[in-house]
């Protein structure tokens, strides 16, 4: 296929049956899966810079592609290269929307400060939202926790 006209389905057949037969290839992969035949095409795009093959592969019982069958083949690869592009511009903005939300998505973290007489408190914004929602509070100069729908409760630190 590296050799053959980009763009354009090519067969099998343009491989001698008896190299193709005797290869390795076919002994390990293709005659296990009842792959006789087959044909493909590299579809490039040099404007996305990304090419993939596709080949269609036919078992020992059908015949071999017809040059009518790869003509009519050939009328599929702009419609190809096109999902090609689509392929390439939704991975471009998945990638660009993932970005985004790491972004977007940072949240600062609730700091709070021990002042030099022991109280503790806020010392942003996030820090006194947690108090006002009572997610966190402030007992004895102790910062707690509260867990679930219970109390706030002090971690114990060992």
């Amino acid at each position: 296929m590296a050799d053959r006209t980009p763009l354009q389905f090519h067969s099998n057949e343009l491989l001698p049956d008896r190299h193709f037969l005797s290869s390795e290839f076919y002994a390990d992969y293709t005659k296990p899966l009842d792959i006789r035949y087959a044909c493909g095409a590299y579809i490039e795009d040099p404007k996305i810079g990304q090419a993939f093959r596709v080949t269609i592969q036919r078992g020992h019982q059908h015949k071999p592609f017809s040059d009518d069958e790869l003509q009519t083949l050939n009328l599929f690869v702009p419609h190809l290269q096109n999902a090609l592009a689509i392929y390439k511009r939704n991975i471009a903005l998945e990638s660009l929307q993932s970005g985004f939300d790491a972004i977007t998505g940072i949240i600062d973290s609730a700091a709070y400060l021990l002042r030099s007489d022991g109280a503790i408190v806020s010392q942003n914004a996030l820090a006194e939202d947690f108090l006002q929602q009572d997610i966190t509070c402030i007992n004895a100069g102790k910062l707690s926790f509260r867990s679930g729908h219970t109390n706030c409760v002090t971690p114990s630190i060992n």
